[in-house]
């Protein structure tokens, strides 16, 4: 009788497990973080090929979170950039539920919706087996991941902030392989011909590789052998190029991805676009001399004080002299 609460055979039971939500999206939007409609495929289906979609880089607790806030920005992106695909979804939606005569029905229809989501849908999910990324898929041959994250990130530089809080970069994939050397030439080639073709206006480029989980690749030998595909006629311009071929090598998989304005864009960066990223070098800074960054700047205005109190002392002496 005298035994607390969760004390006993229930072993705590009466403690609520705890939810997490998206700051600033309202309370009732993702209680859990359990994507209902979102199909979650395994890392093999990266070496498959033909695989586009977004790349994402959080922090490492902070993994579900980005990945959940990412899928709103593109879809809020996707609304924009192609209005036809979400009306022909809502007519769907409206047809079905003006067919459902009772409650059974409804239910079943309900169910067959939500698997035609999950099968049908508009994004889908990639296991990464990389701590610190996930990769939403962009499904169907209308949605093109490249102008997507292009038009999200051209709207965060211009206004200074972002709708997401978690995702930090973003590499939009267009073609996915085996991280092999020739594997990657060979998934490379019809990307350069669309996106560096001999028959458009002459560009700068740079060839962006970068490797997670993986000590056997060579940085050296796939940038070098990327940049043999691409015509004469461009040419190299690592400190701001127009146009960037993106190779991200995760373990033994590698996504490829293209990007305009690769520099100027903070290298993708969105906590550098909106300047968080400058923000947080200077927390680094300060905890690092030893104390915080309100630490640090009271220190400076201490400083400033003695320097104008001597500068007094100096003037009163005079003027006794």
């Amino acid at each position: 009788d005298g035994k607390r609460k969760g004390e006993g055979g229930g072993g705590g039971g009466d403690h609520k497990k705890r939810k997490t939500y998206i700051p600033g999206r309202g309370k009732g939007q993702f209680k859990e973080w359990k994507q209902k409609g979102i199909k979650v495929a395994g890392f093999e289906k990266f070496k498959q090929g033909e695989v586009k979609g977004v790349l994402v880089s959080c922090d490492v607790p902070r993994e579900a979170m980005a990945q959940a806030e990412m899928v709103l920005a593109l879809t809020d992106e996707a609304k924009e950039k192609y209005p036809k695909l979400f009306e022909e979804k809502e007519e769907e939606e409206g047809a079905a539920a003006e067919a459902a005569d009772d409650v059974e029905k409804a239910m079943e229809k309900e169910k067959k919706e939500e698997e035609s989501k999950r099968e049908n849908g508009m994004f889908g999910y990639i296991r990464t087996d990389v701590k610190g990324l996930v990769f939403i898929e962009t499904k169907g041959p209308e949605v093109d991941p490249v102008d997507m994250v292009q038009g999200f990130l051209k709207k965060v530089h211009a206004c200074g902030t972002s709708q997401t809080k978690y995702a930090v970069r973003v590499h939009p994939v267009v073609a996915t392989c085996y991280a092999g050397v020739d594997e990657i030439v060979k998934a490379c080639k019809p990307v350069v011909d669309k996106y560096l073709s001999k028959d458009m206006d002459a560009k700068t480029y740079s060839v962006v590789f970068k490797k997670r989980s993986n000590t056997d690749m060579d940085r050296m030998e796939v940038i070098n052998k990327v940049a043999e595909l691409v015509d004469k006629k461009h040419t190299v311009d690592l400190s701001s190029p127009d146009r960037a071929i993106l190779v991200d090598v995760l373990t033994n998989a590698c996504l490829i991805g293209v990007a305009d304005d690769y520099v100027k864009l903070k290298k993708f960066n969105i906590l550098e676009l909106t300047g968080q990223g400058a923000a947080q070098g200077k927390g680094k800074a300060a905890l690092l001399a030893g104390g915080r960054v309100g630490d640090a700047k009271k220190e400076k205005e201490g400083e400033k004080k003695d320097g104008e109190k001597k500068e007094e002392k100096e003037g009163e002496k005079k003027e006794e002299k």
